[in-house]
């Protein structure tokens, strides 16, 4: 998880990457090895609907669903590698072909 500290001596804000296992233990500053101070934050999780949430880290963003997924890709004008179906990829390349020819078409 990302803790977020603070120096109180050098006022510098620091985030510190660790495993929960070890939220308890004592940082120190980079830059004046000063204790630091756990600043924290407050969040709230609400429904069912954030259970079934995951990150998707190609998209940058939390997805709740597959349909939703595909919406947002959509939006991006994103193309979904590795789910597929062989029939499907063959459909894209071969319309994606004749836009290529059609656009040769109009340049002579």
């Amino acid at each position: 998880m990302l803790y977020p500290y603070v120096c109180e001596k050098c006022n510098k804000d620091q985030d510190i990457l660790k495993p929960a296992s070890d939220s308890s233990k004592i940082e120190h500053c980079n830059q004046c090895g000063n204790e630091l101070k756990r600043v924290w934050t407050r969040f709230q999780v609400i429904g069912a609907s954030v259970q079934n949430a995951e990150y998707n880290p190609g998209l940058g963003c939390v997805v709740n669903n597959k349909r939703h997924r595909q919406e947002i890709a959509k939006q991006r004008d994103l193309i979904e590698v590795g789910s597929e179906t062989p029939d499907t990829i063959y459909k894209e390349a071969v319309v994606r072909k004749q836009q290529e020819r059609e656009k040769e078409w109009d340049k002579l």
